[in-house]
């Protein structure tokens, strides 16, 4: 899958086709926030910004079940 950038937020990612449910899934499971975290300060209300490439990896992964 072709992505506009390198980092992208939730909106923009669901714009592209992605589950809000699957995209959260994501943020929560993968603590060690290499595919998404919080961005500017860190708060609750912050948006959630994933790395686009290793969100493909994990895609591609959880489809393969590796």
């Amino acid at each position: 899958m072709t992505y506009e950038k390198a980092v992208m937020n939730k909106t923009e990612l669901m714009r592209m086709g992605f589950d809000e449910a699957w995209l959260d899934y994501v943020f929560r499971v993968r603590t060690d926030r290499k595919i998404a975290w919080r961005g500017g300060n860190g708060t609750e209300r912050s948006p959630i910004q994933y790395d686009t490439e290793e969100l493909e990896k994990f895609r591609k992964a959880s489809c393969t079940g590796d």
